[in-house]
């Protein structure tokens, strides 16, 4: 990996962390206020294409792709795109992509979805105005639009985040990973530590500071023999606008690999139940920087931990710990890395595990209030499991079951709108109810 390693013509920025050097590489960055800037496609977009009624602007401190309804009814109002064919370089293992724009004058009387496109892979052509094949894609994201909105929608997911209107700035942070291991992040960027983690081929897309899918498999999914391993698979750039009516405007785009080169970081964490008493194990990635002690804090809520046992580091990077007087149904775990000086330098994932035996099986969603993303039903056999509005309206949805730790995820098409909510299904052929307040 060439983290160290000094490229000309690319933007370096030395950050320096725990007596680590690290560089994190600029490779898009336009700044659409300076002419200059947008003229520079080493570190921008090379190519603009635009047909029949759509078009593109670059001025007054933005890009602008307007799509018009084209006036003869025997045509179509074509497209516009904007495209970086030109290999970025060096060649990227990892990308933190964030746009930030807003929608102006939509015009939609029937639905328009995916009307613009994200693209990321390799081989892109600026000649062809055919959608890039399966086999050059890594991933693609989506805006849908309707009348007055849009909503950020991830096709290989098929979810959606919450309706943004005319004039309302978003940001779109999208996380990829092209290496063969998983790779720690910091969201927002602002924090001390890395407090995420993507997986290799796999990326993250946060809408503003929510969640809008998490390790989501590049497209296509890796080893399913459709599409090989390529070395070169985040080195393309494009945005496509080809469905729907309105102007979508840029006022900021850049693309940077991964601050990830982290002294040290949690590779994998879990929590497991067996015979009433809880398995955690993990394993830690380190680079020069001595680990010491690893703090494990226990919590009934996910809010108010308190420290359960600490454990003195002797040398390794495999370690486990059981915890053997587990509270009564739900325990929340989370550990702490620190060093000789107690300094924290990483934090673990939460993890949930709830001592069914104990709280006599009930069934529970946690944590309540609940996420808008995802709910957590404490059971992993529980069928035919809807969600609705307090009012009754049915709420599309996906389930994930998980029969090793006895966890259902259930995830809707898009982001819930603050309220109470009933998740119903049937256990062991009875109907269940539970209400849950999404805040």
């Amino acid at each position: 990996m060439a983290y160290l390693k000094i490229w000309f013509g690319v933007m370096i920025c030395i950050i320096f962390h725990h007596d680590v050097v690290r560089a994190q590489i600029t490779y898009f960055d336009q700044d659409y206020s300076n002419a200059a800037s947008v003229s520079n496609t080493s570190l921008g977009f090379d190519s603009y294409i635009q047909t029949m009624t759509s078009s593109y602007n670059l001025g007054n401190g933005s890009l602008e792709l307007l799509r018009e309804k084209n006036g003869d009814a025997s045509q179509t109002s074509g497209l516009v795109r904007a495209v970086r064919t030109t290999s970025f370089s060096p060649n990227p293992e990892t990308l933190y992509i964030q746009m930030t724009f807003y929608a102006r004058d939509l015009f939609n009387d029937i639905a328009a979805p995916n009307g613009l496109y994200f693209y990321i892979g390799e081989g892109f052509n600026a000649g062809n105005n055919s959608i890039p094949s399966n086999s050059l894609m890594f991933a693609r994201i989506s805006l849908s639009f309707t009348l007055n909105y849009f909503v950020v929608h991830d096709l290989a997911k098929n979810v959606s985040s919450v309706p943004i209107s005319n004039l309302q700035p978003v940001t779109i942070t999208w996380v990829l990973n092209n290496s063969n291991a998983s790779v720690p992040y910091k969201f927002p960027e602002n924090v001390s530590i890395a407090n995420h983690l993507v997986g290799p081929q796999k990326y993250d897309v946060w809408v503003n500071n929510d969640l809008l899918v998490d390790e989501v498999a590049a497209y296509p999914a890796p080893n399913t023999g459709v599409n090989a391993f390529s070395f070169n698979k985040l080195s393309n750039f494009e945005i496509r606008y080809n469905n729907g009516f309105g102007a979508i405007v840029f006022q900021d785009i850049k693309i940077r690999n991964i601050d990830g080169i982290l002294p040290v970081y949690f590779q994998q964490f879990s929590a497991v139940l067996f015979n009433q008493q809880v398995n955690l194990n993990w394993t830690m990635e380190t680079r020069q920087e001595p680990i010491l002690n690893y703090t494990i804090q226990r919590s009934k809520n996910g809010s108010d931990f308190e420290v359960i046992n600490q454990l003195k580091v002797l040398g390794g990077n495999d370690f486990s710990w059981t915890d053997i007087s587990p509270m009564q149904g739900l325990n929340y775990y989370r550990i702490f890395a620190t060093n000789s000086k107690g300094l924290v330098l990483a934090q673990s994932k939460l993890k949930v595990v709830e001592n069914q035996a104990s709280s006599n099986g009930s069934n529970y969603v946690y944590p309540n209030p609940a996420s808008r993303a995802v709910l957590n039903l404490n059971s992993a056999h529980s069928q035919h499991i809807v969600l609705y509005t307090s009012n009754g309206t049915l709420i599309p949805t996906t389930t994930v079951p998980d029969v090793q730790t006895q966890i259902t995820q259930i995830y809707p098409k898009q982001l819930l709108q603050p309220g109470i909510y009933v998740l119903q299904f049937y256990q062991e052929q009875v109907l269940q109810r539970l209400s849950v307040l999404v805040e």
